[in-house]
């Protein structure tokens, strides 16, 4: 029960919800620079038209790399990865309904999950790359420029505060996030998005195996 709730917290905070914490709560803004707020405005809200949305994310630190493949259906979101300090580098299987206000942890190989309530929790809802832009106008980011990532155009976004800098790169036709750099004190993360698809998500990825034993606990 204790690997499943690390599992829980620290999984999608680390992995999948990197953007969204790195950007929580910034107090000073980038120094002005020309920015047509109106049409970076427009890109963004392009995300919220998509519906169905499947991807990769791969996050590089100094200390280890981390994989995890996403899947966006309406409110639900399913994660799948390992991390190798957590439960002994088994693959974790997150599925969560926003809607619903729902959240559990899968382990396959022990067959076992666990489901609780998000309460208040809220930031947990912000894991999916197009969840995070929603809110990225309230962070006065500024455009430096455009560039080009893996064929796709792209304006390069700064936002972040006296002892963090922020770079994210929207891809122009989708307005998503694809790839974004993060420097505090010296180190650096990375992280990029690949093999986007748009087609729809099948409701059985979101479900657990009906065999599948359950274990419930309260909402933190």
């Amino acid at each position: 029960m204790r690997n499943i709730i690390i599992i829980l917290i620290a999984l999608l905070i680390v992995c999948v919800g990197t953007w969204f914490f790195l950007g929580d709560g910034l107090e000073e803004e980038v120094p002005e620079e020309e920015n047509d707020e109106k049409e970076l405005a427009e890109i963004l809200a392009q995300a919220e038209e998509i519906d169905s949305l499947t991807y990769e994310v791969t996050m590089e630190t100094e200390e280890r790399t981390i994989m995890a493949i996403f899947m966006q259906e309406g409110s639900n979101i399913r994660v799948q990865g390992v991390i190798e300090e957590i439960a002994e580098g088994e693959e974790v299987v997150i599925l969560m309904d926003k809607e619903e206000n729902s959240y559990i942890a899968y382990l396959p190989e022990q067959e076992a999950a666990t489901q609780v309530g998000l309460g208040e929790v809220e930031k947990l809802k912000k894991g999916s790359i197009k969840d995070q832009v929603a809110d990225l106008l309230d962070l006065d980011p500024i455009v430096t420029g455009t560039e080009v990532i893996n064929g796709k155009d792209c304006f390069v976004v700064e936002y972040g505060h006296s002892d963090m800098r922020l770079s994210m790169w929207i891809w122009e036709d989708h307005g998503l996030p694809i790839a974004m750099e993060a420097e505090k004190n010296g180190e650096v993360m990375l992280i990029e998005v690949s093999n986007i698809e748009f087609e729809d998500v099948s409701d059985e990825e979101f479900q657990l195996p009906p065999h599948i034993e359950m274990n419930d606990i309260p909402a933190f």
